[in-house]
């Protein structure tokens, strides 16, 4: 039985993320920190490994065909052959263009197979519909920069 205190404890709960998933997908004016061009490699989400390189270091990453808001999906991350002791991802981020959606920063961990390196992702809903994701994949040493719509 639903009492009247959990109820309402329930409803201000549900408010309180509702404000704070808007807010979090608000415009922002964001400025270079310096002109440097950045690369960005744009993966389709179809999925299918996708290549990127970053100073002559490449990964392949894989998003699930099927991206949802609000609920876990696996990201998996595989080094190129040479590249298997000199780097290791540590974390993936996810952000918008001119938008402040929040942290989205995700930690890798190897698999049980060692083949690849996973993680676990969950991604906020924008109240504008905006889907268009930029990812970046922290190395030891190098950060993969990737443009994917879901």
């Amino acid at each position: 039985m639903i009492t009247k205190y959990k109820a309402t404890s329930f409803l201000s709960g549900l408010l309180i993320l509702t404000t704070l998933n808007i807010q979090s997908c608000s415009e922002e004016n964001t400025t270079s920190k310096n002109n440097t061009p950045i690369q960005i490699t744009t993966c389709p989400n179809n999925g299918t490994w996708c290549k990127s390189t970053h100073n002559n270091q490449q990964i392949e990453i894989l998003f699930p065909k099927t991206i949802p808001y609000l609920k876990p999906f696996e990201v998996k991350v595989k080094l190129n052959k040479n590249n298997q002791t000199k780097i290791k991802p540590r974390q993936i981020q996810f952000s918008m263009q001119g938008m402040q959606m929040g942290m989205n920063r995700f930690n890798f961990k190897r698999s049980r197979t060692k083949q690849y390196w996973v993680s676990q992702v969950v991604l906020p809903v924008c109240v504008t519909g905006r889907k268009d994701w930029l990812v970046q994949i922290s190395t030891d040493n190098s950060k993969f920069n990737l443009l994917i719509t879901i």
